[in-house]
């Protein structure tokens, strides 16, 4: 990214991921630095701090997700799950996810955030913070997911299973 710092010199950073977040701002996740809140609107750029608060000093931001209730979820490479309040003042950890490299996240209907990764699948219930984990001994197609390995079934709008199509040559 290129931008004009406040002494009108051009800088440059190189982001892992940009977050879109409401209120026309995004967040910029730079490597190995904190993160930094762009708005769109007056052009001011705040530091979220995040280096100081994590565990691994070396960890390295790999995705970022924000979530219905507007919590900013971040994935890293070598330190696992965090997220920031929806008021991105408050950096929680998230323990229990055994492989420390995510890879993506996604949100179901019910609220609950899945959570890929280099070995297995997690599933976060937001309710009561519990996480259960998926492996290819469970039925998944694999332990290893690729980085932004994510995706989300359409729900039905029938309860009917949906018969084969039937194609028809043109003559």
């Amino acid at each position: 990214i290129q931008y004009l710092d406040r002494q009108g010199s051009k800088t440059y950073i190189y982001s892992q991921d940009i977050l879109p977040v409401k209120e026309g701002k995004v967040i910029i996740a730079p490597f190995n630095m904190d993160l930094y809140l762009y708005d769109n609107v007056s052009g001011e750029i705040t530091t979220l701090p995040f280096k100081e608060k994590v565990h691994d000093k070396l960890a390295i931001i790999k995705c970022m997700f924000q979530d219905s209730e507007g919590k900013v979820w971040i994935g890293t490479r070598s330190d696992g799950v965090y997220y920031f309040s929806p008021d991105l003042k408050t950096l929680t950890k998230i323990k229990g996810v055994s492989s420390e490299d995510i890879c993506s996240f996604e949100e179901d209907q019910q609220g609950n955030i899945w959570i890929s990764t280099l070995y297995g699948l997690f599933k976060y219930d937001q309710t009561d913070a519990h996480i259960t984990g998926y492996y290819a001994s469970d039925g998944i197609g694999g332990n290893q997911f690729a980085q932004y390995a994510d995706w989300q079934m359409v729900p039905s709008f029938s309860e009917e299973p949906m018969d084969s199509p039937t194609l028809t040559p043109s003559m």
